[in-house]
């Protein structure tokens, strides 16, 4: 046997800077206890088949939640609100796409 030391690949966003992006397939979401309260941490699989992991905030909580298992994302920081939330904060923003190759070329009528 060989044994080799798993790799722990979890990114805090926020502390890129603005328009920094990542890209990989949605795999899961996994839930976990802090001194804070709970957070999510959201785990993708890249293009070179690594997996990587972001650490849940309120905007990309919201966002991701309309995401399904499969689906390819692209999750790009958008750094702070120009507002304050309720609690006086300035909220992190980020953009979540997700491909829709299926329905590329297409019209969308309105």
């Amino acid at each position: 046997m060989a044994f080799k030391p798993v790799e722990r690949n979890t990114i805090d966003i926020k502390k890129n800077d603005v328009g920094v992006a990542y890209t990989g397939v949605f795999v899961s979401r996994k839930d976990i206890q802090t001194e804070l309260g709970p957070q999510a941490i959201w785990n993708f699989m890249a293009d070179d088949d690594k997996p990587f992991s972001i650490y849940g905030f309120t905007s990309l909580n919201y966002s991701m939640e309309h995401v399904q298992v499969g689906q390819l994302c692209r999750i790009t920081y958008k750094g702070k609100s120009p507002t304050k939330n309720k609690y006086g904060k300035y909220p992190h923003q980020v953009l979540v796409e997700i491909d829709d190759a299926e329905n590329e070329g297409e019209s969308i009528p309105f």
